[in-house]
């Protein structure tokens, strides 16, 4: 009797270093579960940037670029586009009753945004869905007005060799297939070549300063217009209108028509950078 009185207390025992156990176990995963998770905010990426959000889909993230078009879907979906066509912004049509008369195809077309929402990937396309206006923000648009009639000077900046750097942002780098420089290429175009076979533009004014000046004027427009460029295999291209000439036709084509005024800026960068490949009056 003595025997089985002893093993009595020995059970309960067990039993209770059991339960302290599992109440252990159960009181550290509430706590785990509980515990407040560190907010990692989301990266921001410009629109265009389509190689690196490719690499984001499925993450939240912040998208900056100006809104160029808006649409709507015969179902009553908005949608709005950026310059380069590399993301499709859709709000739903159950969605349009959270933003002001007229949805966001009125509130944002031609502004400047950021939008954060999560990155998905539909067939080729990518995506964000907007549901609500806290997703967006407006930069705020600098003043037009002139501070005075003096022009900024023009400075080129070597970060390292061989790579240059205009104040908006273009970079000169590396060599085209023949050996010159990216900024020995759009130099080409300073001058012009009566027997070159074809078709060749000129710009007007052809000091380095001047021309690379006037790309970086066009590189600009282009942002703020939301010009949406032809996509050249891994290059963009873009053809803005200056609303001046600012060089003539060349070549034997342009001899022959009698060098006629160009207006525009052909400008091509590679894709995902502000390189700049070439540039040139057409």
């Amino acid at each position: 009797m003595s025997h089985v009185t002893s093993i009595i207390p020995f059970r309960i025992s067990l039993v209770a270093i059991w339960l302290s156990l599992l109440f252990t176990i159960f009181a550290s995963t509430t706590l785990a579960q509980d515990a407040p998770t560190k907010n990692v905010a989301p990266v921001v990426f410009q629109e265009h940037e389509i190689g690196k959000l490719r690499n984001n889909v499925g993450k939240e993230v912040i998208v900056q670029g100006r809104v160029a078009t808006t649409s709507s879907s015969s179902s009553g979906h908005q949608f709005l586009n950026f310059p380069s066509g590399a993301i499709r912004v859709i709000c739903f049509k159950d969605d349009l009753k959270n933003f002001a008369k007229g949805g966001p195809a009125a509130l944002y077309e031609g502004k400047s945004i950021a939008l954060t929402g999560v990155l998905t990937q539909h067939g080729k396309n990518l995506q964000i869905q907007l549901n609500e206006p806290k997703q967006i923000s407006i930069a705020v648009e600098k003043s037009t007005q002139p501070v005075n009639n003096k022009r900024e000077p023009f400075v080129l900046k070597e970060p390292s060799p061989g790579v240059f750097v205009t104040p908006a942002g273009l970079r000169y780098a590396g060599r085209d297939p023949e050996g010159r420089t990216r900024i020995e290429h759009v130099m080409r175009h300073a001058k012009d070549e009566p027997g070159r076979p074809g078709s060749h533009g000129v710009f007007e004014k052809g000091s380095q300063d001047e021309v690379l000046s006037l790309v970086d004027e066009a590189w600009k427009l282009s942002q703020a217009k939301g010009i949406k460029p032809a996509i050249e295999g891994n290059s963009l291209a873009y053809t803005v209108p200056m609303g001046r000439k600012i060089g003539y036709l060349g070549g034997k084509e342009g001899t022959r028509r009698r060098k006629p005024a160009l207006t525009r800026v052909f400008l091509v960068v590679r894709s995902d950078t502000a390189d700049v490949v070439t540039a040139f009056p057409k």
